[in-house]
């Protein structure tokens, strides 16, 4: 009897996970293929316990051929894919076979749901879906080296989705350290040649992997701007990923900006607003990071994840307990943290969060019925984990507890040992320890230190307490997975070493142990050593002292007072320094400070009263260093921060004064301070816009016009005038002159020229040398614009009149180039018409090249138009004009007015659009706020409405 469904594998080297991958399929599938690539450990003989059919493939870097390969010696009706380091669920796959049997999909090929165990221990998860099933009828196959797709011979692919689920231990990060998975695949996707958009998404992939985040970034907006459709879903996945990157790479604003975008493309997404979420909580604006969580939470039955489910519940929870524990707010971060566990209680750190909080702020023996009720109850505990959540939280009498697990049969002997020794050092008993050390073989030590319980923090920190050299060569000679002997290094022979991650975080957890155990001597050299690390390992360490500071013991009382003899210190100095700057004597202040520096060299207001100094006698570059002296010790000093901002702007830097500014607003609760950044941002904030104008107009016209000019919210915005006065008559100047008198930034250039314009009730006469004599004006004002480099130019004609928030709304769609609406009845008794179209001469209904359209149908089309433009919305067209703005980008390309020779008439608009177009601008109209149109004189009488109707919006603007 034919199989019916057949599992191919491919493998190599996977004999730690392969045995656990084979046991949930076999029995279930109907045949096992494997095709093994080059395994040199016990692959193949574990292989050939649950399947005889084991082949040989030579490996070609391309993991299609080796797919198509096992695929060959496959005869079921369907072949399913799946990876050695992949397990599924017996029962679900039990019944996705027999859902498969009685009743067959449509598909052809089926995506199916890969759950990924992700970080260190795999307690967080990651969706996404893989083609990895497929009628086995000889026309299917995969294509690509790598992330590897399948397709019909005849192009009859019928693809679908299932929820069934693959569970995928192989980006644990552990594991994906062993198997160097991000160097192969990136290996094998730079050699691919004829590269498709996904490939650059892949390569963010795995660059964002190997920790080299700008190429990942470049990879990922590469891939975006090859797409050729916003809805496939690897698109999605690259924004996400590109966000997630951004803002580990601190550009959060960029993130952020992305994450405006997406929440409007992907309304029902959790992921974005989860990540808006984290970025706030990261940079510690606890209160927008709240609100999102609180809403997604809210919102979760609403809301679907594409990365992980944890965004929706779990981790929102989680993050929760986290802002409320930092603003002490206790019984809302217990809660929190409570459910958090509830729905994930696989996550040690959670726990250990949770129990330190109960440990800060309850009875022991309260504790302990914690404990025993909801901790020790649960299905998938074992004490190995008890003892491990214990001593990961930061409280001596928590992590004694461990003791009353010492009886435990579950325990090895090698773990009983390493508990007892650990509870000596709790007991601060170095003396039994030591005799117990010294019984051990070098080996037995290490033995020991595996067992997760007497770690190698403990013996680094009994170690440091006792200056012992023997156990400094124990650490040196003992064989680690990891080397660590720069750390040894900086904490035993005073050499200036640099530290990598691991080493750094090594050191944190180091000193974090050893404020729990109070030894004042490990305190102290760990103190000292701190100059050695990174600026965001000190950021780590504050955020511990500060949780130290909360908890305070009576040992810290000795350190606040310290703290405020400190402060008086510095108010003398600062004082004596005042003096002597008042009275100009800069290096006599200079002495003094270094000589305070000598004495007290981790005096942070030191470094910033010296670089004020040095700031005052135009020494910049040597004052940044200081500065950068300071914050390495307080990377949050807020004096520091200020002046290397001051310093910035000095600089003409504006892009990093604003990003330290923006640092310290999170940082100070000094309103004066707040005031002064916030004023300091605004101004370097402001978008310098250029209104430029040919004006040729009658008073009573022209009045209306300058009124609105007037109106306009400018908030955040330099607002400059040029006007081009081609006026005949006087009253009109003088309006002109008046305007410039009222307000800022206005500058009148006179018009040689005296022609008339022909213009009735009816309708204007134009001829064509009036129009290209405006386009030469236009031009003009566009050169300016360019020579000045302002961020945009507005172009309007002077018979508009604005709505207070147009250049508001204008700036806020983003575009290149974007009209505001107006409408017009170019003929009194035509239909009122907005001034866009989208073909050729003023066509304003979509039309496909070479199609015919009937005269109804062209009717139909112009109504929809029309209709749509009456809605607010930001629309592309294909030609606008008379109100127009224009960005500096557009400016610079080369955009302007002249006359294109081989082009009909039709107005200077139609030719500033074509050549807009021709230089790769989309051309768009806003219809937010629409402008009135003063076109003849009788529309006169309803301006006053219109400008009533406005006045509102002019009121909340003030």
């Amino acid at each position: 009897m034919k199989p019916f469904l057949s599992v191919c594998m491919i493998v190599k080297n996977e004999e730690n996970v392969l045995r656990r991958c084979l046991d949930s399929i076999k029995g279930i599938a109907d045949e096992i293929i494997i095709a093994d690539t080059g395994s040199v450990d016990q692959t193949k003989d574990i292989a050939l316990e649950y399947t005889d059919m084991v082949f040989d493939y030579t490996w070609e870097d391309d993991f299609s051929k080796a797919r198509n390969f096992a695929a060959s010696k496959a005869s079921g009706e369907w072949i399913f894919v799946i990876d050695a380091d992949e397990f599924v669920d017996r029962d679900s796959f039990i019944k996705f076979k027999e859902d498969l049997k009685n009743n067959p999909p449509d598909y052809n090929i089926l995506a199916v749901q890969i759950v990924n165990f992700v970080g260190i221990n795999g307690k967080d998860t990651s969706l996404n879906y893989h083609e990895r099933l497929y009628k086995n009828d000889g026309l299917i196959s995969y294509y690509r080296s790598i992330h590897e797709l399948l397709k019909h011979k005849e192009s009859k692919e019928r693809k679908g989705f299932s929820d069934f689920q693959i569970y995928h231990s192989g980006y644990m990060k552990n594991i994906v350290n062993e198997k160097e998975k991000s160097i192969r695949n990136l290996t094998l996707l730079k050699k691919k040649k004829e590269k498709e958009p996904i490939d650059y998404y892949f390569l963010g992939n795995e660059y964002d992997q190997l920790g080299d985040l700008d190429k990942a970034i470049k990879y990922y907006q590469k891939g975006f701007q090859l797409k050729d459709d916003l809805n496939r879903d690897w698109v999605k996945k690259l924004l996400l990923r590109l966000v997630n990157t951004l803002h580990k790479a601190n550009r959060n604003k960029e993130a952020l900006e992305i994450i405006d975008s997406c929440e409007q493309i992907y309304p029902y997404l959790v992921d974005f607003k989860f990540y808006r979420g984290i970025i706030y909580f990261d940079e510690e604006d606890y209160e927008n990071a709240k609100e999102v969580f609180e809403e997604i939470l809210k919102k979760k039955n609403e809301l679907k994840a594409d990365s992980s489910n944890d965004f929706l519940e779990y981790l929102p929870y989680k993050l929760l307990g986290e802002i409320y524990e930092s603003e002490n707010e206790l019984h809302l971060a217990v809660h929190n943290y409570s459910r958090a566990v509830s729905i994930n209680d696989a996550d040690d750190y959670v726990w250990s969060k949770l129990i330190n909080l109960l440990a800060k702020h309850s009875p022991l023996d309260e504790l302990t019925e914690f404990l025993n009720n909801n901790l020790l109850t649960k299905n998938n505990i074992t004490p190995q984990r008890v003892i491990k959540i214990l001593l990961d939280v930061p409280d001596l009498n928590a992590q004694k507890l461990t003791r009353s697990l010492l009886d435990e049969p579950e325990l090895s002997i090698d773990e009983k040992e390493a508990l007892f020794i650990k509870n000596l050092c709790l007991d601060g008993n170095t003396n039994e320890v030591v005799k117990i050390i010294a019984e051990k073989s070098p080996s037995q030590i290490y033995s020991l230190l595996t067992k997760g319980i007497f770690t190698i923090i403990d013996f680094i920190i009994l170690t440091i307490e006792l200056q012992s050299q023997e156990y400094q060569k124990m650490l040196y000679d003992i064989k680690f997975d990891k080397s660590i002997n720069n750390l040894f290094h900086v904490l035993f022979n005073k050499k200036h070493k640099k530290l990598d991650e691991f080493e750094e975080e090594l050191f944190v957890s180091i000193l974090k142990q050893a404020n729990v155990l109070g030894w004042e001597t490990v305190i102290n050299h760990l103190n000292s050593k701190m100059k050695y690390l990174s600026l965001n390992a000190k950021t780590k360490l504050k955020k511990i002292e500060k949780q130290i500071a909360k908890n305070a013991a009576p040992r810290y009382v000795q350190y606040e007072n310290n703290q405020e003899n400190r402060k008086k210190e510095i108010e003398e100095i600062k004082k004596e320094i005042e003096n002597l700057l008042s009275n100009q004597l800069y290096e006599e202040a200079l002495t003094i400070v270094d000589e305070s520096l000598k004495s007290a060299p981790s005096h942070v207001e030191l470094y910033s009263i010296k670089a004020v100094i040095l700031i005052s006698l135009q020494q910049l570059d040597r004052a940044i260093e200081v500065l950068e002296k300071g914050l390495e010790m307080d990377p949050n000093h807020v004096d520091c921060l200020y002046n290397l901002a001051y310093i910035h702007e000095q600089n003409k830097n504006v892009h990093m004064a604003n990003k330290v500014y923006e640092k310290i607003l999170g940082l100070t609760n000094d309103e004066e301070i707040i005031k002064e950044i916030k004023d300091q941002l605004n101004k370097h904030d402001k978008k310098k816009i250029l209104v430029g104008s040919p004006i040729h107009q009658k008073p009573q016209i022209l009045k209306y016009f300058l009124k609105s000019l007037s109106r306009l919210d400018i908030e955040g915005i330099e607002l400059h005038f040029l006007f081009i006065d081609d006026n005949d008559q006087k009253e009109s100047s003088l309006l002109l002159e008046e305007f410039s008198k009222a307000e800022k930034n206005v500058v009148i250039c006179k018009s040689d020229f005296n022609d008339k314009y022909e213009r009735n009730n009816q309708t204007h006469f134009w001829n064509e040398y009036l129009i290209w004599k405006v386009a030469n004006f236009k031009d003009s004002i566009i050169q300016i614009a360019k020579e000045f480099n302002f961020d945009y130019l507005f172009l309007i004609d002077s018979d508009l009149v604005l709505h207070p928030y147009t250049l508001q709304q204008l700036l806020k769609a983003n575009k290149d180039i974007i009209s505001n609406i107006f409408w017009t009845k170019w003929q009194p008794d035509f239909p009122a018409l907005p001034q866009v179209w989208m073909f050729d001469q003023y066509e304003q209904y979509i039309k496909f090249r070479g199609e015919q359209l009937s005269k109804e149908q062209i009717i139909e089309r112009h109504k929809d138009f029309v209709e749509t433009l009456k809605k607010p919305g930001v629309y592309e067209v294909g030609g606008l004009g008379a109100c127009t703005l224009i960005s500096k980008k557009a400016i610079k390309a080369g955009v302007n007015f002249s006359e294109i020779k081989n082009i009909s008439f039709w107005g200077e608009d139609r030719h500033f659009c074509i050549r807009a177009q021709a230089l790769g601008f989309d051309l768009f109209v806003d219809t937010h706020y629409p402008a009135f149109h003063i076109y003849r004189d009788s529309d006169l009488r309803n301006v006053e409405k219109y400008m009533e109707s406005v006045d509102i919006a002019y009121l909340f603007r003030n």
